[in-house]
C-alpha cells in the first residue's frame, strides 16, 4: 500500500505543476471584477491532469464526486471529490480526498476533515485534504491551525493536509512526516 500511496502522490505533484491555467483556480466575474473560486472547475482539471499522469498502471482507478447514498456498506450520503480505490471491493480503497479553495468557511473544513476520518472506518488506507489558492504567498493561518488542532496520534498515519498554492505550482504537503511512516507493502 505504501509504495502505491507513494505512486499517487508522485502522480498528484506532476498533475498540479501542469494546471497552469489560472481560469482552473479563480474564474471572472461577469457582474464584477472580482476573481472567484469555483470548487468544481478546479476538480475537474485536477482530475483530468490526474488521469493522464498516473494512466492504467496500478489496479485502481480514480473516480470523482462518488456517490456513497445507498451503499451497502457505507451508511452516511457522502459523495467524496476523489477516490483512488479497486471498485467492487472494500479491502483495496487507498486514497479518498476532500478539496476545498483557501477561503473556505472553517466549519466546512472541519467537516471535510471529520468526512476524511470517518472513511478509515471503510478501509480506507489513506485520506487528503487538498486546499488551492491561486498564486496565494502563504496558507492563510486559520488553515493552518485548524489542521494542527485535527492531527491526533490516532490520525498522523492517516490524514494528509496539502495546499496547491497556484497555476503551475507544485503542491506543499504540509505533515511530510506521513509520507515516511510505516513500512513499505
Amino acid at each position: 500500500m505504501k509504495i502505491d500511496f507513494t505512486y499517487f502522490i508522485e502522480g498528484l505533484k506532476k498533475a498540479s505543476t501542469n494546471m497552469n491555467d489560472k481560469s482552473y483556480f479563480q474564474i471572472d466575474n461577469t457582474e464584477s471584477e472580482e476573481l472567484i473560486y469555483r470548487e468544481r472547475v478546479y476538480c475537474y482539471e485536477l482530475y483530468h491532469q490526474l488521469r493522464c499522469v498516473l494512466g492504467d498502471l496500478l489496479s485502481y482507478k480514480l473516480q470523482g464526486e462518488m456517490d456513497k447514498s445507498k451503499h451497502p456498506i457505507i451508511e452516511e450520503n457522502y459523495k467524496p471529490d476523489f477516490i483512488f480505490h479497486i471498485p467492487g471491493t472494500m479491502e483495496e480503497n487507498l486514497v479518498v480526498m476532500e478539496v476545498k479553495p483557501v477561503h473556505t468557511q472553517k466549519n466546512k473544513i472541519k467537516d471535510d476533515i471529520e468526512k476524511l476520518i470517518n472513511f478509515r472506518n471503510y478501509n480506507y488506507f489513506y485520506g487528503i485534504l487538498l486546499m488551492y489558492g491561486n498564486g496565494e504567498q502563504s496558507l492563510p493561518k486559520k488553515i493552518i491551525d485548524l489542521f494542527k488542532s485535527s492531527l491526533s496520534r490516532e490520525y498522523d498515519d492517516y490524514l494528509l493536509f496539502i495546499w496547491h498554492p497556484g497555476p503551475g505550482k507544485e503542491i506543499v504537503i504540509l505533515n511530510e512526516d506521513l509520507l515516511s511512516v510505516g513500512e513499505e507493502e
